[in-house]
């Protein structure tokens, strides 16, 4: 508990002092036979100079001083407070100023937090949502030993993959949103269902992504664009084909020659302009036992470690290059 000694009480206390002390210099003086006219106006006009400063005092400062105290008692320990008006441009005028803006910076910065606790909470369902949206496992494959992985730089990021099953074979994509945050989880959400959407009655990756673009240049601000690499996986012929939409490379650790090559997917950015239809060239990837594929993002290639360094598209096929010769997925990835 937070005790205030009142200032009111320690001038009442000086002004008893004083007073006692006349009292005591008058009683003295009237001991001594010293009891002259001007000597008693003087004890009575000090008397009456010091009851004229307490009550001057009390009116002018100790009143609303208190006035002040009361308000940031409340404040301290919790309970609804008010800002008082001041009473004038002196020291008490400029401590009730400068109480009006304390409490009213503390209540700014109260909203922010709440706003914040709001804000936090939702990026948190978002990021479930999105969690939700994602496969938790990669489906098993007649003839390929598949893993995905992925990891947000945020709560919420534009990184998508995802698999889907058609007449056609199954599709396999990884998608990158430019940017960060909610606005590239949400372009990321869209573009996911709109795939899945149009592979319902489309036979081929060019039209799924050519009317997934088309919608998006529609929808989405031009600021914002989407890449992507589909691959297209038929079990019973065991060939691999990929589409590619302004994605990155495709890195193949060749078992045979132990080596990995770089492979262009081509194509433009989902969004960049209406209509990307003759743009879009479905390809085979010639593909041999043991032979790997790897598609990322520029999440792993564009990382940078503490001291600053960038991993790069060097790193990554080095690091394929290091474990490529590994029989299961899961322990090159």
């Amino acid at each position: 508990m937070i005790k205030i000694k009142s200032v009111t009480q320690k001038f009442g206390i000086f002004l008893g002092v004083v007073s006692a002390l006349v009292l005591l210099a008058s009683y003295f003086l009237h001991t001594k036979g010293i009891t002259t006219i001007p000597t008693m106006i003087f004890a009575g006009m000090s008397i009456q100079v010091l009851l004229i400063s307490f009550f001057g005092f009390l009116f002018l400062v100790a009143r609303p001083l208190h006035r002040i105290t009361q308000q940031i008692k409340l404040l301290l320990v919790g309970k609804k407070y008010r800002r008082l008006r001041p009473l004038g441009i002196d020291e008490v005028g400029m401590i009730t100023h400068f109480f009006n803006t304390i409490t009213q910076n503390l209540e700014a910065i109260s909203g922010d937090i709440l706003s914040q606790k709001k804000l936090h909470t939702e990026l948190n369902i978002a990021a479930q949502i999105q969690g939700d949206i994602l496969p938790k496992n990669a489906p098993a494959l007649e003839g390929l030993d598949v893993v995905a992985k992925t990891r947000s730089a945020s709560k919420v990021g534009g990184d998508s993959f995802d698999f889907i099953k058609t007449d056609n074979g199954t599709l396999m994509y990884i998608g990158d949103v430019s940017g960060h945050g909610i606005p590239a989880g949400l372009i990321m959400t869209m573009a996911n269902t709109l795939i899945h959407v149009f592979s319902r009655t489309e036979s081929n990756p060019e039209t799924v992504l050519a009317r997934t673009n088309e919608v998006l240049h529609h929808r989405i601000s031009s600021q914002r664009f989407m890449t992507l690499a589909m691959l297209r996986w038929q079990h019973e012929e065991r060939q691999m084909y990929y589409t590619g939409a302004g994605h990155e490379h495709i890195l193949v650790y060749r078992a045979k020659t132990k080596e990995v090559e770089t492979i262009r997917t081509g194509g433009i950015a989902l969004r960049m302009v209406e209509d990307i239809s003759h743009i879009l060239e479905e390809k085979k990837l010639d593909l041999s036992e043991n032979d790997v594929a790897l598609l990322y993002t520029d999440g792993i290639t564009e990382a940078h470690d503490p001291q600053g360094n960038m991993f790069t598209v060097e790193r990554l096929r080095d690091t394929l290059l290091l474990h490529g010769y590994r029989t299961n997925a899961e322990r090159i990835f």
